[in-house]
């Protein structure tokens, strides 16, 4: 049936039109944002679990940061620590030489004095932010987040690792005033070597050394801790954006491909609308 009143041929043209124009407008912000999913009304769980993952990618993120920030540290101390235990070899070396009266005891004892205060710069400068492992008082101990990550119920679960270089059996901080700390090394420096103090003073030495050397010991092991955990971090970082992009990412070729399509379509039906209410003007030739 022909009818002036209803032009159904052109109701479904622009049913189709419309269709296609929200199709094309659709792919047309996926290009222009590179997301699938750019919002909850897209796809709602899609949508909600990949903000998740963006939320702890960036919370990795910065924990990365931290452990980068914890490495230099540790990693100060570290070669303080470790330069302090070769200038104590070079103090050693010094006392023995005095006490065997082979060399100017005045001369000796100025560079175990000077041997001293380049130990105690290393141990005052080993510092980074403020923060110096080496000159801490009793149980200095660091703690550093090196996981932070959601749980099944969204809450955030926080791991750390922590740094005791000044804790356990024997070892004294290099900044005290008992046996192996600074201390003794400025004892020694103000003090004559002799047969008769040569044995005291270099098992002093020794016992610093001992207690140097487990601080280094304690420190490069945290230190290698800390660079395995930022490795792992940056992995899981990496996963993470990797996971997320596969979620939410628009597929270019893809969508380029259905760009060309839905013009394609609007264009033929732009046309088909225009043909479809041209035919009302068509009945009036019957009367004329």
């Amino acid at each position: 049936m022909t009818s002036i009143l209803t032009n159904s041929a052109s109701l479904v043209a622009l049913a189709s039109l419309t269709a296609t124009q929200k199709s094309l407008t659709k792919t047309q912000n996926e290009i222009s944002t590179g997301l699938s999913v750019n919002s909850a009304a897209d796809n709602a769980s899609t949508w909600a679990v990949a903000t998740q993952m963006r939320s702890d990618t960036s919370n990795l993120m910065q924990v990365s940061q931290n452990l980068g920030s914890a490495d230099s540290i540790v990693g100060a101390a570290l070669n303080g620590a470790t330069q302090i235990s070769t200038l104590i070899s070079q103090i050693q070396t010094k006392v023995v030489a005095e006490s065997n009266g082979l060399e100017s005891a005045t001369a000796v004892q100025s560079d175990i004095s000077a041997l001293v205060s380049e130990i105690q710069n290393i141990v005052s400068g080993s510092s980074v932010n403020g923060i110096n492992m080496l000159s801490g008082i009793g149980d200095s101990k660091l703690a550093f987040a090196s996981t932070v990550v959601s749980n099944t119920s969204g809450a955030a679960q926080v791991s750390f690792i922590s740094v005791s270089p000044f804790q356990g059996s024997g070892i004294t901080n290099l900044n005290t005033t008992g046996s192996g700390g600074l201390s003794s090394l400025t004892s020694v420096a103000s003090t004559s070597v002799t047969s008769s103090n040569l044995s005291s003073t270099l098992s002093s030495l020794d016992t610093m050394q001992k207690n140097v050397n487990s601080i280094a010991a304690k420190l490069g092991s945290a230190k290698a801790n800390i660079e395995g955990q930022q490795t792992f971090v940056n992995n899981l970082v990496t996963t993470l954006q990797t996971t997320t992009g596969n979620l939410v990412d628009a597929d270019m070729t893809e969508e380029s491909a259905r760009l060309s399509a839905l013009q394609t379509q609007q264009s033929l039906g732009t046309q088909a609308l225009s043909i479809a209410n041209q035919a009302p003007q068509q009945i009036l030739k019957l009367f004329q």
